[in-house]
Formats: structure tokens, sequence, C-alpha cells
């Protein structure tokens, strides 16, 4: 579960509203155009197993993870890190935004190119890829992003491969832009602190 929920962080799907045409260029718009989001997901692990949860998003900076029960996993990000907590060991890990790919979709400019180098892109069965690695660290792992082109551009799953080279795979649904969170789902609370309080 602790490499799923590293990988996920990775990232993100998205809808948004029709373009004439569907290349790097069009795709960083879209993308620069998605600030507010919440949306469901299901994540497929490389064994097939499945589990669902609920996404939100909040750019710059910002993301928040939470699984379905029985699983109590989280990932949240509050601007300067990502926080994974790992219910089984009842402990967390985090470390700084710039250290992951999540990087790149919390920034306030997207951009394929930089310091995140484009492996492969192009259109298959009606769908457009773009698949991208960090620069610097290219055996750490790469990430396709998927986007269906008509009617409208929108980008339905992602695929992650790490070093190993197992895949875990996400889509999203009922996804809605522009969405007003509450400021206290993008700060890493301890689960246990509430747990003993409560007790």
């Amino acid at each position: 579960m602790r490499k799923i929920l590293i990988s996920i962080i990775c990232v993100l799907i998205f809808s948004s509203n029709a373009y004439a045409k569907t290349d790097v260029k069009s795709i960083e718009e879209y993308l620069n155009n998605l600030k507010s989001i919440q949306a469901e997901f299901k994540q497929t692990a490389y064994d097939g197993s499945h589990v669902n949860g609920t996404f939100y998003l909040k750019r710059p900076g910002k993301l928040r993870f939470e699984y379905e029960a029985p699983i109590k996993d989280f990932i949240v990000a509050d601007g300067l890190n990502i926080y994974f907590y790992d219910s089984e060991m009842e402990q967390q890990s985090h470390t700084g935004i710039g250290n992951t790919l999540a990087d790149f979709l919390l920034r306030d400019d997207l951009k394929l190119s930089g310091d995140v180098e484009i492996i492969t892109k192009g259109e298959q069965n009606g769908f457009y890829y773009v698949t991208i690695a960090q620069k610097d660290n290219l055996e750490a792992g790469k990430m396709s992003l998927i986007f269906a082109i008509k009617p409208k551009l929108e980008l339905k799953k992602w695929i992650i491969f790490d070093s190993q080279g197992f895949t875990t795979e996400v889509e999203l649904s009922e996804l809605k832009n522009n969405v007003k969170h509450d400021k206290k789902l993008f700060y890493y609370r301890d689960p246990n602190k509430d747990k003993q309080r409560f007790n």
C-alpha cells in the first residue's frame, strides 16, 4: 500500500472544456485552467486489486487523497510538504513537494518542459497520450496521462510505471471543477492524536 500511495501522488485526472486541437500546448493550457478539483477515483494496482476514494486539488500546492472505508490511509499536500499516512503502521512519512512529481501538477504554471521530459506522445484509438518523467531522474519511473479527444479534451486516466516495472492505474468520475474546499482538507492532522483525545 505504501508504494501505491507514493505512486498516486504523481498524477491527477481532470475534466475541462473542448479544444480545437490536441497537442502539448493545448494540454498545458487545459491543465493550467484547473484550479480547484474534487472527484471520485478508482485505483487499480499491478495485481488487479481495486480501491476507491475521493480526490481534492487546490492549486498551487495543495491536494488530498482519501480512501473509502475500511482503508484509513490518506495523502495530503499542504503547500510545502506531502504527507503519507499509513493506517496499518499508524505512522506518517513526509517529504518536500519539490522532491516528487506532484510538484509539477501543483505548480501555479504547469509546463511539459524544463525539469519534466516528454518520453512519448501521440494519438491512438481516439485518445491522446503523453508520457513524462523527471528529466534529472529518468530511472525513477514515469507516468502516462491519457486524454479523450472527442467530444472534448478530457484526461480520463493516468498510469504510473515505477522503477521496478509495476503499474498503477487510476480513473476519476463525478469530477467537479472550481470547488470551494474547506481549508482543513489540506492540513496534516495525526489520526492517532485524535484517537487518544476521544478515548
